[in-house]
């Protein structure tokens, strides 16, 4: 039952995207777990698990900000290149499943660069490692599709 999922699994699967164990192998690995994961529980959840708490999580895994949720700060974390592999590969299944409005989201977003469309030029598009550009551009068709014309440009 969606229900109890969300009222008894969901804050703890968000809280894998920013765990701290105190050792950073075992951070690591439970972030990639939740990279992994993350795809299924969104077309379980579908929008509004996206809204409630899956968009963070998303975020707090491809950026490696963590927003505070009381006090307006933000905390860094470490993002291991499993993860950002692993995002890129499915990114465009994210989008398919959350939609064009979701990807584009609100104006606030954008001015902050924590829609999609942001993350998607910043944090994948311009990493480092090759295997995360690669991840990214073999699916550009799929989400260059599901973008309204004006936001192709």
């Amino acid at each position: 039952d969606i229900v109890a999922v969300q009222k008894h699994l969901l804050r703890p699967f968000v809280h894998l995207a920013t765990i701290s164990s105190g050792d950073e192998n075992i951070d690591a690995e439970m972030r990639v777990y939740c990279a992994y994961s993350l795809p299924a529980v969104i077309l379980l959840l579908s929008n509004e698990g996206w809204k409630m708490s899956l968009r963070e999580c998303f975020l707090a895994l491809v950026t490696g900000i963590q927003s505070g949720k009381s006090n307006n700060s933000s905390q860094n974390i470490t993002v291991p290149l499993p993860v950002k592999r692993c995002l890129a590969s499915s990114f465009h299944t994210v989008c398919q499943i959350i939609g064009p409005e979701a990807m584009i989201g609100t104006t606030k977003e954008q001015d902050t660069g924590r829609d999609l469309i942001s993350v998607f030029q910043t944090h994948f598009l311009r990493d480092t490692d090759d295997t995360v550009r690669l991840n990214i551009i073999r699916n550009l068709p799929s989400i260059l599709a599901l973008l309204p014309s004006k936001e192709k440009n």
